[in-house]
């Protein structure tokens, strides 16, 4: 694993607005990714009015990273930790409430948000969002590809405690 910070001091990707964007790298691909913009924390594991679904797509090599503009730096495993607990304080609540509302063994739906390097985030509440496998979808499916708005039915295997999603077995896709 590597973990690493940027800091884009002119806002040249941010409309002028400074920003330092935390990376969690695995295998060459982003696994959580958190910036801190204006005096506020985006993080990969929620849905942000202003930048949706903010991860890093497709591979991301240490060639790719040195080519970034503005400063990179190596940080620690525990920094990075620190910072993303920080970060998922403020939705704790709604989290405990996703628990209470989805137990292990229910079945449910959603809808496709966005497809991770983890899998399908499926959208099951207002506020819930759950995880599901996207082969074992296709093979428990009749249609072989997967695409945001479709909707899927799976049953609650248990939870992801760092990234606050439910954990689904037998997803399929709802015809």
């Amino acid at each position: 694993m590597i973990y690493f910070k940027w800091t884009d001091k002119t806002g040249e990707y941010n409309e002028g607005i400074p920003s330092v964007t935390y990376y969690e790298l695995i295998d060459e691909y982003v696994l959580r990714q958190l910036m801190l913009i204006e005096d506020r924390w985006v993080g990969s594991n929620r849905k942000d009015k202003e930048f949706e679904y903010y991860l890093a797509e497709g591979k991301v090599t240490l060639k790719d990273i040195n080519s970034f503009d503005g400063d990179i730096s190596m940080i620690s495993k525990d920094e990075f930790e620190e910072l993303w607990e920080f970060h998922c304080s403020a939705h704790l609540e709604l989290w405990r409430k996703s628990k209470e509302d989805y137990t292990v063994g229910m079945k449910l739906q959603g809808s496709i948000e966005v497809l991770y390097p983890q899998g399908m985030l499926i959208k099951v509440g207002e506020y819930t969002l759950a995880l599901g496998d996207y082969e074992a979808c296709v093979q428990n499916s009749s249609c072989k590809s997967l695409y945001p708005n479709q909707l899927i039915s799976g049953k609650v295997k248990g939870y992801d405690e760092v990234n606050m999603w439910i954990l689904l077995e037998e997803c399929k896709i709802v015809n």
